[in-house]
């Protein structure tokens, strides 16, 4: 017996699908400069409806953790239901990170935590750069299912991962 309040896998499943279907109609940051086809993972103007920045840096910037996380979802999403349209926004999502990816070192992570998707600016504040986090499993779950899959560029996806693993 089903617990009060509780989800069917149907009801799950569809859930997951319209917040991905959202998210990829409302919130991805279209096919201009250096971060093409990922998320944002904020709506800068509350009601709007739309997802167009970050919370701290504003409009424009994104956080490309978030959008190896989501990538890696959306991967997952596609294997349940067999939907190309959430393989097709994974591969974008992990040839951007693979296009940006970089040696990082002990100020530096692969990938900024902030950075402006038509400059690629990292955002800077009064305390300083954000050039550095260390939350990159969603990425390296998306290159390595992608990899398995043999779907995208997958020897650049094993090679942005060996970096992004070594430098770990």
């Amino acid at each position: 017996e089903r617990s009060p309040g509780a989800m069917t896998w149907g009801e799950s499943l569809a859930n997951m699908r319209t917040i991905a279907d959202y998210w990829l109609g409302h919130g991805m940051t279209g096919t201009d400069g250096p971060w093409p086809n990922v998320p944002f993972p904020y709506n800068t103007d509350v009601h709007s409806g739309r997802y167009d920045g970050d919370m701290v840096a504003g409009k424009g910037y994104l956080q490309p953790d978030k959008a190896g996380s989501f990538g890696a979802e959306l991967l997952v999403l596609h294997q349940i239901t067999g939907e190309p349209r959430y393989l097709e926004a994974a591969v974008g999502i992990a040839d951007t990170l693979v296009r940006n990816v970089e040696a990082g070192d002990a100020d530096r992570s692969p990938w900024p935590f902030r950075v402006h998707v038509l400059t690629g600016e990292v955002f800077v504040s009064k305390n300083g750069r954000f050039d550095y986090t260390t939350n990159w499993t969603g990425a390296l779950r998306l290159f390595d299912g992608l990899v398995a899959l043999k779907e995208g560029r997958t020897a650049e996806y094993e090679r942005a991962r060996r970096l992004v693993g070594d430098w770990l």
